[in-house]
């Protein structure tokens, strides 16, 4: 069965199609400055020609026929170079990262924000596979955490409004399969827009990605070494996480940055026990029944280094309640510490991330899922580039970006501490320590090929769900 599901309301696909109008716009706009020939001056030109001719008739053939090679070669370079003009006209709207990042966002959606074009067009993609070294578990029945193939594409269309008003979206297209038993496409289509009012306070407001920890602000395939996103961050951060609200973001002092938002809550009643709180992202505007907020306080006063502290709370009922009668609060609190930092030829990524949940007694009622009341999870990743070392014995490394050989290691609970009721209830729970090795082929600083094994351990086991399975891993992406 295939699925569709477009996870944005109405208006914001109204808002990619202004986006759209407005970029068919300033591209005619673009071609009638590059043509400055108006439909009258060509007939005049023509007509000048023609009498040009009637009038050099008693010529000898010769000069005239010089005289139109002439002619046709000047219009012929007159016309190429009216064709380059295009070209680079339409090589402007993807113009080259600069990998320089805008607060609370990733790479390739920054892009617009330190180009000097009006708006710009970029994204990423990737394809994924995975060979499970044993019977893997469904449990959940979110395809993504099982698939064995992925595609995605993520385009970013930007625009700027005014200097200072930035309007930024996203379509994004996933395919995931598992073998001939599932398959699954999503469209999703984001929007957000930026007011830039000063280096210290700036606003935004639309569907924006919550910046906690590392990879949801830094999802494409070239920003992180493993295949797949870590554990911790598919599970107790659910990236992609994005919320409907408000932000305001900036700079306090030189090298301090800040993000404080309010957004919609989670959604208990879709909550699956085996992955915490990713079911219960709404991806689209919920009615706002229950508010949650957000902070991050995040330092980057030194090159290739950044140590970032967050804070989420917020309640999930969204006005449900349990058969008799009470209300379904499921404040969901979340902390989370990251670090980025990069040196000569090494990289170390971390997360730490401890969360809490209230109400899973009554979260258990109305869904049947026994849900942590405590989580914890973190990792810790190291790369080297052994390119330098490789360049002499295999010269046609020479031209390449990078050779990254990584390892990772990863630890998480969904259930460190469960509610005294249900205890002794059959569950899915993921204890997991998880031990990635592979290596990442960069022919290019935008393009990445990778390879890796993932050896896992699930401490609890419940003979009733099959265990997490080791796993051999093959991707392939790029940003633009």
């Amino acid at each position: 069965m295939i699925m569709v599901r477009f996870k944005e309301k109405f208006s914001s696909v109204i808002l990619i199609f202004l986006f759209l109008f407005f970029m068919v716009f300033e591209v005619h706009s673009q071609d009638e400055e590059l043509n400055p020939e108006s439909e009258s001056s060509k007939e005049e030109l023509e007509s000048n020609i023609s009498s040009d001719k009637k009038q050099n008739q008693p010529e000898v053939v010769k000069d005239t026929a010089v005289e139109s090679e002439g002619s046709e070669s000047s219009s012929n370079r007159k016309a190429d170079d009216i064709d380059e003009d295009k070209e680079e006209a339409m090589r402007s709207l993807i113009p080259d990262l600069t990998y320089q990042k805008k607060s609370g966002l990733g790479t390739a959606v920054s892009k617009i924000y330190f180009s000097d074009q009006r708006f710009t067009i970029s994204g990423f993609l990737e394809a994924n596979s995975v060979s499970y070294r044993g019977e893997k578990s469904r449990e959940g029945g979110d395809l993504e955490l099982y698939y064995t193939n992925l595609y995605r594409s993520g385009t970013y269309f930007g625009y700027k409004i005014t200097d200072n008003i930035i309007f930024n979206s996203e379509v994004q297209v996933e395919y995931l399969t598992d073998g001939n038993r599932e398959d699954d496409v999503e469209l999703n289509v984001e929007a957000l827009v930026d007011f830039l009012i000063h280096p210290s306070f700036n606003l935004r407001v639309g569907n924006f990605p919550i910046p906690l920890g590392y990879i949801n602000i830094n999802e494409e395939p070239v920003m992180f070494h493993s295949v797949n996103r870590p554990d911790v961050e598919r599970i107790l951060i659910p990236t992609q996480w994005l919320e409907f609200g408000g932000m305001i973001f900036g700079s306090i002092v030189a090298g301090f940055d800040y993000n404080i938002a309010v957004m919609q809550g989670l959604n208990a009643s879709n909550y699956t026990e085996g992955s915490w709180i990713r079911s219960g992202r709404d991806f689209e505007y919920n009615g706002m029944q229950d508010l949650a907020y957000m902070g991050k306080l995040e330092w980057n006063g030194l090159d290739d280094f950044t140590l970032g502290i967050g804070a989420y709370i917020g309640r999930s009922g969204q006005g449900e309640r349990t058969a008799d009668g009470k209300k379904i609060e499921g404040e969901v609190s979340i902390g989370v510490l990251n670090m980025f930092y990069k040196y000569e030829l090494l990289q170390f990524t971390a997360v730490l991330v401890s969360g809490r949940m209230t109400d899973t007694e009554k979260i258990f009622e109305i869904s049947g899922n026994i849900m942590g009341e405590r989580v914890y999870g973190g990792y810790l990743d190291i790369g080297l580039d052994v390119l330098p070392f490789l360049k002499e014995p295999m010269p046609f490394l020479k031209s390449s970006y990078g050779v990254i050989v990584f390892g990772r290691y990863e630890r998480l609970d969904t259930h460190d501490k469960i509610h005294q009721d249900l205890i002794n209830v059959d569950r899915s729970q993921k204890d997991l320590s998880i031990w990635t090795f592979g290596f990442n082929y960069k022919p290019t600083k935008e393009m990445v090929f990778k390879l890796n094994y993932q050896r896992r351990n699930n401490a609890y086991k419940n003979p009733n769900i099959l265990d997490d399975p080791d796993r051999i891993e093959v991707g392939f992406g790029f940003i633009y």
